[in-house]
């Protein structure tokens, strides 16, 4: 398998003088690695996992321009970046990735997910909202006792 940059997520191609070793990740000498451009701990996991399926979605199921050509990963990470800063989580980017994924049967690339991001995440926070009344309704439902209704009154 290629080596891949873990800052760009482009491929190393380790004949060129252009990679060096740091931590033990091949990476291109000039990748931005300036502070600006750490993600926290608390964060890492989840841009990793997402960086991880951008570039399985781009290899498995590439649908126009990308079936053609490569991704360009730094693009990409710019417009992920652009949506993170925008208030939406990694893990929220992520799940609209593969629902776009899904409906689009195929990835066409990140501008997609870009454009339908507002209205995936919506639908979500209203379905986990919907699911969370539906919850309080059945509790308070189950904590009446209807049995002490139905001896009191015998017109039912």
């Amino acid at each position: 398998m290629a080596d891949i940059c873990k800052i760009c997520g482009r491929r190393i191609i380790r004949k060129s003088t252009n990679w060096m070793l740091k931590d033990g990740f091949m990476i291109h000498i000039k990748c931005p690695t300036s502070k600006q451009n750490v993600i926290p701990a608390s964060e890492r996991a989840e841009y990793d996992h997402l960086r991880d399926r951008l570039k399985e979605v781009s290899i498995t199921c590439p649908r126009g321009y990308l079936a053609e050509h490569q991704m360009n990963f730094a693009k990409a990470m710019q417009s992920v970046k652009h949506m993170h800063d925008n208030g939406y989580t990694y893990g929220e980017i992520e799940y609209a990735l593969d629902i776009v994924v899904d409906e689009q049967k195929g990835f066409w690339g990140i501008g997609a997910v870009e454009n339908r991001i507002d209205v995936i995440i919506m639908r979500k926070r209203k379905f986990e909202e919907r699911k969370e009344n539906t919850q309080k309704v059945k509790k308070t439902y189950d904590s009446l006792d209807l049995s002490a209704m139905m001896t009191k009154s015998d017109e039912w």
